[in-house]
């Protein structure tokens, strides 16, 4: 079997593209279409099945994907060994970011990640934004991935990576209902650089004056929860809400309202993100 037709069908399926494994193999894409064919009349069984989700492999492919991952590891450490590529990328990724983050925007892209660096071992930390950034300084944590950053302690910096829509939303059954709209459910210790940015809140509260806060906790998952139980108003990340809009559960306060939070990656100044930091970076930002 021919290792260069496995380096082929291995990065398309990574890349989840036949374009991005070309420019990844620096080969035209019908030289990445041409050597698939020929792996598979190889083994006269396909291996990819394309559809409007994308790359699908068959049960042939999945085992082939898992033995190409072996192969492709050991031959990395192999060259490690031998000293032959000294910029491998191994061992531990240590992230610190926010439940939400985790879950939403991180969880769907390690699979990619750790194919492409697969002597890497993420290791993800939630906690509060403080928390993360003792950690952080201390050396317990080399990135994080926030929206709120307190203020930053010496020798730390943060640089934006894009902007990310938030919505005001609320149980669409009650969008009428005064008492419901009146009930703020948030995070108290950022409200105010929320009322301060989002101008959906400026009009909301200027358009129901006896809004107070019914419950105030940082786990933006519960204030989805709430907001789905009808227990009050929040503003969430469109990535958590927008499914929710779209399947009628919930209903967007003032949407001719456009406000944006900026998603930011803090390191320390000393600290040089490698390959595999660098890539995840790539993957959670928009294309």
């Amino acid at each position: 079997m021919n290792i260069k037709l496995l380096e082929s069908f291995y990065h398309v399926v990574i890349e989840e593209s036949f374009i991005k494994a070309a420019k990844k193999l620096s080969v035209s894409q019908p030289a990445i279409s041409s050597s698939i064919k020929k792996l598979e009349e190889q083994l006269a069984t396909n291996l990819l099945e394309r559809s409007n989700r994308g790359i699908i492999l068959t049960p042939t492919g999945e085992r082939i994907f898992e033995s190409c991952k072996l192969i492709f590891s050991e031959l990395d450490n192999l060259e490690y060994d031998l000293g032959i590529d000294n910029d491998i990328v191994k061992g531990p990724l240590k992230i610190g970011t926010s439940d939400e983050i985790a879950s939403y925007l991180l969880a769907n892209k390690f699979k990619h990640l750790t194919g492409e660096f697969p002597l890497t071992t993420p290791e993800i930390y939630t906690a509060p934004a403080a928390e993360l950034l003792e950690k952080l300084k201390d050396g317990e944590l080399d990135i994080l991935i926030l929206f709120y950053t307190p203020s930053l302690p010496e020798g730390i910096s943060e640089r934006s990576l894009f902007n990310i829509r938030f919505k005001g939303v609320i149980k669409k059954s009650l969008k009428n209902k005064k008492e419901i709209l009146n009930k703020l459910i948030g995070d108290k210790i950022i409200f105010p650089s929320h009322k301060k940015k989002f101008s959906a809140l400026k009009k909301h509260l200027k358009t129901n004056k006896d809004s107070k806060f019914c419950i105030s906790t940082n786990n933006i998952n519960m204030h989805l929860q709430m907001a789905l139980q009808g227990e009050g108003i929040t503003f969430l990340p469109e990535f958590i809400v927008n499914p929710l809009i779209k399947s009628g559960k919930l209903a967007v306060l003032h949407p001719s309202e456009k406000d944006y939070y900026s998603l930011k990656v803090v390191m320390r100044n000393s600290f040089v993100p490698n390959k595999a930091y660098k890539k995840l970076i790539e993957l959670i930002s928009p294309s």
